[in-house]
């Protein structure tokens, strides 16, 4: 009904923490506060989040249809 998402955004809050890094297609990550990552959303690009090891993350993430 509402289509599949194009692009997946994600949008940092904080810093402070450790771990939390974001892996996107092999390629780690480690997020700062007020950055944002895109992303195609789609099986070429496999994405994980490491586990926070000390602190709290916050983020937002949506889907760019």
């Amino acid at each position: 009904q509402y289509g599949y998402p194009s692009a997946s955004l994600l949008f940092f809050l904080n810093d402070g923490y450790r771990g939390g890094e974001i892996v996107i297609a092999d390629k780690v990550y480690t997020p700062k506060r007020n950055s944002a990552i895109i992303f195609p959303s789609n099986f070429m690009f496999p994405h994980e989040v490491k586990k926070v090891i000390k602190g709290h993350r916050y983020s937002l993430m949506t889907w760019i249809l």
